[in-house]
């Protein structure tokens, strides 16, 4: 008998593609449920509620793009490794453009509408954390918000089939380093927060 985190996964695998084809919603759970198990409220015994099933695959996905792209390397550019990491998770999230347009369509719905900005912001933490960030002052909610910002930026961008979402995220990021040097604040190395992105 699988565990419970092994049926999870088995749920999730099997629901991506009915989400992308009809959204987050109970029926489609009933759905998996029944083709899994042959009872339509199984998922019940996995997950206590639907949001609780998209907060899991938000974090399958986070664990996925970690595991895909590692630990930023020393020497590397903290910049350039940020931007590899929102590449892989917009455009290789598991159902692809039309996932991205289903959970926009779940965190838009009046009653989710703090779980968007709950699963950004995990996102982000999860990508400054692989970065190497230790930071546990006021920067560590600063970073966070910028990073936030770019991704759902970046996904709105992607998603509007705007072109060239690797440029628009490169040029995202490096909007966040030259704007420091524009406003001729202190050295790069005297701002904690943007010292991370060099």
């Amino acid at each position: 008998m699988k565990n419970l985190n092994e049926q999870r996964v088995d749920f999730i695998k099997q629901l991506v593609p009915l989400v992308c084809a009809e959204g987050w919603l109970e029926r489609v759970m009933y759905d998996v449920s029944e083709e899994l198990w042959n009872d339509r409220i199984y998922y019940k015994t996995l997950f206590s509620d639907i949001e609780e099933i998209v907060q899991y695959f938000e974090c399958s996905e986070d664990e996925r793009m970690l595991k895909k792209i590692g630990n930023k390397k020393e020497g590397e550019s903290t910049t350039a490794y940020i931007g590899s990491m929102l590449k892989y998770r917009i455009k290789e999230i598991s159902g692809g453009k039309e996932m991205l347009i289903r959970l926009k369509e779940f965190y838009l719905a009046l009653k989710h509408i703090s779980d968007g900005p709950k699963a950004v912001w995990n996102t982000s933490d999860v990508i400054w954390r692989a970065a190497g960030d230790k930071s546990t002052d006021m920067n560590y909610y600063s970073k966070r918000f910028l990073l936030s910002s770019v991704y759902t930026m970046s996904i709105r961008h992607y998603v509007d089939d705007r072109t060239d979402i690797d440029g628009y995220i490169d040029n995202s990021l490096n909007k966040v380093v030259s704007c420091a040097k524009y406003l001729k604040l202190p050295k790069l190395e005297d701002i904690p927060i943007l010292r991370m992105f060099s």
